[in-house]
């Protein structure tokens, strides 16, 4: 153990010798969650809102249209039935219902109540804030003064289909990055062969499985820090819903987290050169992203591929997310998360054989 220690902090101290990578292992998180921001809020701009106005009234009426004048949202009359489907398939990205009384409540003076309902535990887009606001200004009309009186009653409504496409993307962007920045340590190892120091170090009483072992255990503080620091600015800088509570989404990334330095090291294995490992990671990184659903919703893919997504870690990856998303429990996820550890497992012990290999054959 003290061995591993050792390995970890002495590729701790070469990958931090310069301050500059302090700045830009703790940046680059953040620019991944701008980029997950501005492609779900930018080439996404229309919110669909499904409304159920129960009101014979005029306010009630006037109420839903002054609604769909103001700010994104593009509004959908439905009935109670329709509404709740429509939440539950993800035709409709929020619900409101007007109630039968909101006229009579405003013409008589009391507090007029509309329901919003939303994914989650609490609202993205501001869309909450929109429908409060309109209403303050709705009853502000009709009182002939600023209407502050009003109620906005949140309903929050578990997820239970895949449809959550901009919030998928979103994750889909962060895991592809996680693939790329644990990869970074396979430098530091094909650094170590390409100099002599990988083998004179495993001419030491430290083994290959050591070796390893203190690499992934300093990729691992790495890794665990971007995805803390991503996750906070994804969630409280961009304000990017993503409908998991943040210790489970937490847990999954770091586990995928585990699966992606074992590859890196993996590449790091076969590799001599850096050319020769950037070439093979982007070789695999990327079109395994595509065809896993990083990228694009992999339901509408054909069935062939589909099948072959389940090849790779970040189809398992996105399957525990999306089965959070729908309101299933954390343990439920386990399969999901066995599958991830069971190929964090495989590409550790290859990489242990071929380095093994590598000894035996003397290789320079």
């Amino acid at each position: 153990m003290k061995r591993i220690f050792l390995v970890g902090m002495n590729m701790f101290r070469i990958l931090f010798r310069k301050k500059s990578s302090f700045v830009l292992y703790l940046l680059l998180p953040v620019l991944i969650a701008g980029a997950a921001f501005f492609l779900t809020h930018f080439f996404s701009t229309t919110v669909t809102v499904g409304v159920v106005n129960e009101d014979d009234g005029s306010y009630g009426k006037a109420f839903v249209n002054l609604l769909g004048q103001v700010g994104n949202a593009k509004i959908v009359s439905d009935t109670p039935s329709q509404l709740r489907q429509a939440l539950d398939t993800g035709t409709v990205d929020y619900g409101i219902a007007v109630g039968r009384d909101f006229s009579r409540q405003i013409q008589s003076g009391t507090v007029p109540q509309v329901t919003f309902y939303q994914y989650g535990s609490s609202a993205s887009s501001g869309m909450e804030e929109l429908v409060s606001a309109t209403l303050k200004s709705e009853v502000g009309r009709a009182a002939g003064e600023s209407g502050e009186s009003v109620s906005v009653k949140t309903v929050s409504v578990p997820k239970t289909t895949s449809n959550g496409n901009k919030n998928i993307s979103t994750m889909g962007l962060f895991i592809m990055f996680l693939l790329f920045s644990a990869s970074f340590v396979s430098e530091l190892i094909i650094e170590d062969k390409a100099g002599g120091a990988f083998y004179r170090v495993i001419s030491t009483p430290v083994s290959e499985p050591e070796y390893v072992l203190g690499n992934i255990l300093v990729n691992l503080v790495i890794v665990s820090a971007q995805i803390l620091i991503a996750l906070a600015a994804i969630l409280f800088l961009f304000h990017i819903e993503v409908y998991v509570a943040f210790w489970k989404l937490f847990l999954t990334l770091l586990l995928f987290g585990c699966t992606a330095t074992a590859f890196g090291i993996l590449i790091a294995s076969f590799c001599k050169e850096h050319e020769q490992a950037n070439s093979l990671q982007t070789l695999i990184i990327l079109p395994t992203s595509m065809i896993s659903g990083c990228l694009m919703n992999i339901s509408i893919m054909p069935d062939a591929v589909q099948n072959a997504a389940r090849l790779t870690p970040q189809y398992w990856t996105l399957e525990a997310i999306t089965s959070l998303q729908k309101g299933e429990r954390f343990l439920n996820t386990l399969p999901d998360l066995l599958i991830l550890a069971g190929f964090a497992s495989l590409f550790f012990l290859v990489a242990i054989f071929v380095f093994k290999r590598n000894r035996d054959l003397n290789a320079p």
